[in-house]
């Protein structure tokens, strides 16, 4: 529901970035409003994977890419300043982005509380090769280590095996969940942290996360208000504000765009049209859907009827599986809500015309 409202916001604010003739003030202040949404959005995610246990949704990434762009949210965002340190160049590992920044997040900012009178949190990574010696429950390969280091007090030997476990911690303030999410999270990568740490000396956490045999595709273009694809789309959401809000925001870029309010409407849309002279071209369905058809079910019907059906799945309760595996279910592609206007753009574009993104 809070990622429901979350993408009415969002996409509001991408259809007001769109009129004509706006100060540059204001479309700042918008740019600056979308990316509140978006850290919170991050938030939400957090509290989703610590709760339910949400199985990441990957993309391959440069490894030194991430661990830069991750740093630069922690010092943007809590004012958390890093000393960043990689070896060049790292391998590339597949990783549910939102996620993963959260993780190294909760290690940066665990890091700062740990030194109480200040200092510089460093973040290194390098490249490894796990073998028998290697005390790890990790299979032997390659891996990337990250490590984040802090020279504060250190952690009691005593209290080593029980700092990833669930509302436990030392600190006056706090719910002593940050580690706990960190190691979720990064267990659900099939990787492991390990700590080193001694007594007012400091504290190292060291993350191992499998190196990834994909390639890194680069982002593609976003398509731009004057060249429209002119593609017709049927989309599917059980909030009437986000219909409007999507009709109105694809339409501005150019997509013939036909809204339904569950599954059971969309799949008679869907088979009218294919029928007619202008059959749709891809569909976006919400997967949860209150008292009717949700996208679950609706993709099954439209698999039967058509089964190269260009689906997109659409979610903000992104602990279902299907998220993370689109393609089992006979979805083309997957945005989780709130999304920002580019994403949906080059989702669309990868879908319905195999644009890579």
């Amino acid at each position: 529901d809070f990622n429901n409202v979350l993408t009415m916001v969002l996409g509001n604010l991408a259809l007001a970035k769109l009129s004509a003739g706006l100060e540059e003030e204001t479309e700042e202040r918008i740019t600056a409003a979308e990316k509140a949404i978006l850290s919170a959005k991050s938030m939400t995610q957090q509290l989703l994977t610590f709760s339910k246990g949400g199985a990441p949704i990957k993309k391959t990434i440069d490894a030194n890419r991430f661990i830069r762009d991750a740093a630069e949210f922690s010092a943007r965002s809590s004012k958390l300043p890093c000393d960043v340190s990689l070896a060049s160049p790292l391998d590339r590992i597949d990783i549910d982005h939102g996620q993963m920044t959260q993780a190294l997040h909760q290690l940066i900012l665990n890091a700062h509380h740990a030194m109480p009178q200040g200092g510089k949190v460093r973040v290194s990574g390098e490249a490894r090769t796990l073998g028998p010696r290697d005390d790890l429950p990790l299979p032997h390969g390659k891996y990337v280590k990250i490590a984040v280091s802090d020279a504060g007090v250190g952690i009691p030997e005593s209290h080593l095996p029980n700092i990833f476990d669930p509302y436990f911690t030392t600190k006056s303030a706090g719910g002593g969940l940050g580690l706990t999410i960190a190691h979720s999270i990064v267990a659900k990568h099939e990787g492991c942290i390990r700590v080193e740490s001694k007594e007012k000396v400091g504290s190292t956490f060291n993350v191992y996360l499998p190196i990834s045999e994909n390639p890194v595709l680069e982002p593609a273009a976003a398509p731009a208000p004057e060249n429209p694809p002119n593609d017709r789309v049927l989309v599917m959401d059980d909030e009437e504000m986000i219909r409007s809000m999507l009709e109105n925001l694809l339409g501005r870029f150019g997509y013939d765009v036909v809204v339904a309010s569950d599954g059971a409407e969309t799949v008679k849309a869907y088979k009218e049209a294919s029928l007619s002279a202008k059959p749709f071209d891809g569909v976006i369905l919400d997967l949860t859907v209150r008292d009717g058809v949700g996208g679950r079910e609706a993709i099954q019907q439209l698999l039967a009827f058509d089964p190269e059906v260009k689906a997109i799945v659409s979610s903000g309760y992104s602990t279902d599986p299907i998220m993370s595996a689109h393609q089992d279910y006979g979805f083309k592609g997957v945005v989780s809500k709130p999304y920002n206007t580019q994403d949906l753009l080059k989702t669309l574009r990868q879908v319905i015309r195999g644009v890579q993104v």
